[in-house]
């Protein structure tokens, strides 16, 4: 069950491996992504995944531009139809039995097909894009299963943590542990002293959780490369170090135990300062922040749910505004007479795009930057599409 909290972007957990459905969609699309990204990164690590999935939205928009063409015919050539479907719906419109109802049907049908024209062609671009729409949700839960160098900057921070950072499992109990957060399901068992399955629990996380972890652990943990911090840990008391077996899993009771380690090897790090040919390595801080400027685009987190504060709301609010206006385009180029049509067309128009915006809430970012570069794309082809047709953008007031 969906709590409120969860709706609203505020939960984050675990995810269990994705089902037939949506495995394999989000492995073609993981792959392409990848590929996108890697040539992206070569020019610049910031914002990277963001570009990245706006790349990827105008490629398959743009394969599917001769669809959209074809539908736009479909669409005026139902229009021109219009008339003589009305004629039909006219002829029986005092006759409401089952048999008459199916006879009107089958004559427009007829007609639709006489004229080749495909009544549902118009929702074909929007049923294509659907299995995306999943596959990519699922691609930014999952992000470094899927993005190559991702994976890669989660499986340094995972082995620095457990190799580098004694109690490194307490300051996972920091977060995980709280009452207010639900980061592991239930019927879920991570063994953190893997790196398979402490990347899982460390992809889980939200800006909130790498805070919370960060404020618990020692400066020196988080700005000494491994390298140089081996070597410090090496000079510290056994006794501040040793953990008992059955300390060995998220949390425990270690705290001041490692507050006194942390602060020893701190003093340490005054007598025996890094060495100037350390000083380039990694630190577990700096591939956080790499970590950080993959995932981020314009300080908003891709992998995680937008929710309703700030910036996240941003994504929902474009995501309204460009499906309105994409509805609005569309709707130069329909030709509608009937009344009851032209209503629902215009209830249509509103609450579309209010949907879209309520979906966006609840999910990564990344899926509401593909969901706004889809809608913006729609709006600049449309454009040109009227245009060719002679359709104008504002109609001109007589005198």
């Amino acid at each position: 069950m969906y709590t409120l909290g969860f709706i609203f972007g505020q939960q984050r957990m675990v995810q269990n491996e994705p089902g037939r459905f949506i495995g394999p969609i989000a492995a073609v699309f993981g792959h392409i992504i990848d590929f996108i990204f890697n040539i992206i990164s070569n020019f610049t690590l910031y914002h990277s995944l963001g570009l990245s999935i706006i790349l990827l939205t105008i490629i398959v928009r743009s394969l599917m531009l001769p669809l959209a063409v074809k539908q736009q015919k479909s669409m005026m050539a139902m229009q021109k139809l219009t008339p003589q479907v009305n004629k039909i719906r006219e002829k029986y419109k005092n006759k409401k039995d089952r048999e008459s109802q199916q006879a009107m049907n089958a004559e427009i049908q007829k007609l639709y097909m006489d004229n080749k024209v495909n009544p549902l062609g118009g929702c074909l671009p929007l049923v294509i894009q659907m299995p995306l729409f999943f596959g990519l949700s699922f691609i930014m839960h999952q992000s470094h299963l899927y993005v190559s160098r991702l994976g890669n900057l989660y499986g340094e921070i995972s082995q620095f943590l457990i190799n580098y950072i004694p109690g490194y499992t307490n300051y996972l109990g920091m977060v995980v542990n709280r009452p207010d957060r639900n980061i592991i399901p239930g019927n879920l068992t991570l063994d953190v002293s893997q790196a398979q399955d402490l990347n899982r629990l460390l992809n889980a996380f939200t800006t909130e959780d790498w805070n919370i972890l960060f404020s618990h652990m020692p400066d020196v943990y988080k700005n000494v490369p491994a390298e140089h911090l081996s070597r410090l840990l090496a000079m510290a008391p056994q006794e501040l170090i040793n953990v008992p077996a059955d300390q060995l899993q998220v949390g425990g009771t270690r705290l001041e135990q490692l507050q006194q380690l942390g602060a020893y090897v701190q003093n340490l790090l005054v007598q025996y300062p890094i060495p100037a040919d350390y000083l380039h390595l990694p630190t577990i801080a700096t591939l956080y922040e790499q970590k950080n400027a993959i995932e981020h685009f314009f300080g908003m987190a891709l992998t995680e749910a937008t929710g309703i504060g700030w910036p996240g709301i941003v994504i929902p609010f474009l995501a309204v505004t460009t499906a309105l206006l994409t509805s609005w385009v569309s709707m130069k180029a329909a030709v509608v007479t009937d009344e009851k049509q032209k209503q629902m067309q215009k209830m249509m128009m509103v609450i579309m795009p209010v949907m879209m915006g309520a979906m966006t809430i609840g999910l990564p970012a990344g899926v509401g930057v593909f969901w706004i570069t889809s809608s913006i794309y729609q709006i600049a082809q449309q454009l040109v599409i009227n245009q060719r047709n002679g359709i104008p953008l504002f109609e001109k007031k007589e005198g």
